[in-house]
């Protein structure tokens, strides 16, 4: 008897648990799913739209479609994603909402007044334009709406100001045009297939990787030419997935001759990133300081109709951080093999190894802790660069210099100037053994000295 009990008790529980499971679930399903609703456009289909024009206060875009393809107008021209604009055309053609007011008195409330209401207009070739307005959110996953020559307002599933890079229940600011064109500077698929990879920075750095023949299924194999530094292993590879992620930030321009006098593209570039493939199709990219904003380069790539913007910063790590393409530990020598080591410049000071006690003291200058001087040692003996040029130039001004007295009675010399701001300012610095000057980062200096 008492076994029955339990077992009616535990199938009440499970009752319950499922009932208020289904009860969490149904309040996560949006009241338009749970209502008839109207088609809000009518007599307009996906194939017959020529433009579209969205309006925030006082800012417009406009995309309009000109011989089989979208452009941005106000964005000097740009071609926009043709997937992306198909995919909006038959959202808005397809709207579907729930009647929640029919009076002009409320419109305000919704955020569907004109002028603060996000407007939406679709063009079709002969007709006057159908316009939408789209206002504040409603509720879970449901936005305002209604049609500019109607005081009916409904209730849909899209939000309309997301679409364009607005917030929902905000109309002000600009509808960004970045929402549907692709500032990825090396897009095309082909750079996937690439066998020759040129990078050039002035005079500073000029590196060319090639990709061997190799037989049928055999692992590709890449040399890079006057580089004293190992290729990684997929160090290529690594390179082309920095190259397929480098994008814009602005479209300023039409990559005309007007522009590039603008920009100063008439003079030599003096920076350049391309690739060929194996069929000989190459894509070149061009970029010189924008005298307009001197933190971003303007440039231009091939096969494309606009001049683009990008930090400098996001650029110069394509020309200037190597680390993960090449090797490029300096220094691989076993503490015990290292004898003395003495730093001149801002801190200077002198330490030993005295193998009598198997511990490193320091014998002149800056009192240094034990913790320090072993940070010191370690960080020395495994010393890797964060990139370096391919052209080696004399150092202006010398900050540090490093001397390392190993055993066999040689010693290696390290000579460190001042950060450089053209060097994406990071320490410029020259090694005996290495015939390129080396950069280093800023944790990798502050961790010696």
């Amino acid at each position: 008897m008492k076994n029955k009990k339990l077992l009616v008790l535990a199938l009440i529980v499970i009752a319950l648990l499922i009932v208020g499971i289904t009860v969490k679930k149904k309040q996560k399903v949006s009241l338009v799913e749970t209502v008839k609703l109207k088609k809000l456009i009518s007599n307009v289909s996906n194939d017959k739209v020529t433009k579209i024009e969205f309006k925030a206060e006082t800012k417009k875009l406009t995309i309009e479609k000109k011989d089989n393809e979208w452009t941005l107008p106000e964005v000097h021209n740009a071609k926009a994603e043709g997937d992306k604009v198909e995919a909006l055309i038959k959202t808005l053609v397809n709207l579907e909402g729930e009647l929640r007011s029919d009076s002009k008195e409320v419109l305000g409330d919704y955020g569907l007044t004109k002028g603060k209401a996000l407007e939406i207009a679709i063009y079709t070739q002969g007709n006057t334009p159908v316009v939408l307005l789209a206002g504040k959110e409603a509720g879970y996953k449901t936005y305002f709406v209604r049609l500019d020559n109607s005081n009916d307002v409904y209730v849909i599933n899209e939000n309309l100001p997301d679409k364009v890079g607005l917030p929902a229940n905000e109309s002000a600011g600009e509808p960004d045009y970045k929402e549907f064109v692709n500032l990825a500077l090396f897009a095309d698929s082909s750079v996937d297939n690439t066998a020759v990879i040129k990078l050039l920075y002035k005079d500073a750095i000029k590196l060319t990787l090639l990709k061997e023949k190799a037989a049928a299924n055999e692992p590709e194999v890449w040399k890079a030419e006057n580089v004293p530094f190992k290729l990684k292993e997929n160090g290529a590879r690594e390179l082309i997935r920095k190259l397929k992620e480098l994008n814009a930030d602005e479209i300023v321009s039409e990559n005309n001759d007007a522009g590039q006098k603008l920009f100063g593209f008439d003079k030599a570039p003096q920076i350049a990133i391309s690739y060929k493939t194996a069929d000989n199709k190459e894509v070149q990219l061009y970029a010189v300081v924008n005298e307009k904003d001197k933190e971003t380069y303007a440039l231009t790539i091939s096969g494309k109709s606009n001049i683009y913007t990008i930090k400098r910063s996001a650029l110069n790590r394509m020309f200037f951080n190597n680390s993960a393409v090449f090797d490029l530990t300096l220094l691989k020598i076993s503490e015990s093999d290292m004898t003395e080591i003495s730093v001149s410049g801002a801190n200077s000071f002198t330490i030993k190894n005295d193998s009598t006690k198997n511990k490193w003291e320091v014998v002149s200058g800056e009192n240094l802790k034990e913790q320090k001087i072993k940070n010191i040692v370690l960080n020395l003996a495994t010393l890797s660069a964060y990139g370096f040029t391919t052209k080696k130039e004399p150092l202006n001004t010398i900050q540090y210099t490093v001397v390392i007295k190993l055993k066999d009675g040689s010693e290696k010399r390290l000579n460190i100037s001042p950060r450089n701001q053209e060097m994406d300012n990071k320490y410029v610095a020259e090694i005996s053994g290495v015939a390129v000057n080396i950069l280093l980062q800023d944790n990798t200096v502050e961790n010696l000295f």
